[in-house]
């Protein structure tokens, strides 16, 4: 089993979410381009991301999270 989080892990979860939301991010825009879609549906999805990298860069906000996680 991979096990818990190990504190370097935890140092890089930030990253790794705003990695994990361009990725999301990539796959409804490519879905918005190549399939017919309903266009108010993937704007909540297009509003969601920009608001998680907005509120990933806050420094604060990263703080909380790592802190929830017990890194601090």
């Amino acid at each position: 089993e991979p096990g818990p989080l190990t504190q370097e892990e935890i140092g890089r979860l930030p990253d790794m979410i705003a990695a994990a939301n361009l990725y999301v991010l990539n796959w409804a825009i490519l879905d918005y381009l190549h399939k017919e879609v309903d266009p108010d549906e993937y704007l909540v999805c297009l509003e969601h991301a920009i608001r998680t990298i907005i509120w990933l860069e806050d420094g604060e906000h990263q703080a909380a999270l790592l802190s929830l996680l017990g890194a601090y």
